[in-house]
């Protein structure tokens, strides 16, 4: 199944411009992330993406979109 990292990311230089953004995890699909993984994966994104600040973020069950 898998699972994708969940964030609400908001511009650094305007806080009130906010959008979802979802990461897929890299993980054996079999296994739910720990939180220092979620956590993790969220640092790696805010360090890749300097413009924005994550407000806050959760692992969640990757669903597809029909």
């Amino acid at each position: 199944m898998g699972h994708v990292l969940v964030l609400l990311a908001c511009l650094a230089a305007d806080p009130e411009v906010c959008r979802e953004e979802r990461v897929p995890l890299d993980l054996a699909a079999s296994r739910a992330p720990l939180p220092m993984e979620c956590a993790g994966a969220a640092m790696e994104w805010a360090a890749a993406h300097p413009a924005f600040t994550v407000r806050r973020f959760a692992c969640r069950p990757f669903e597809r979109e029909a």
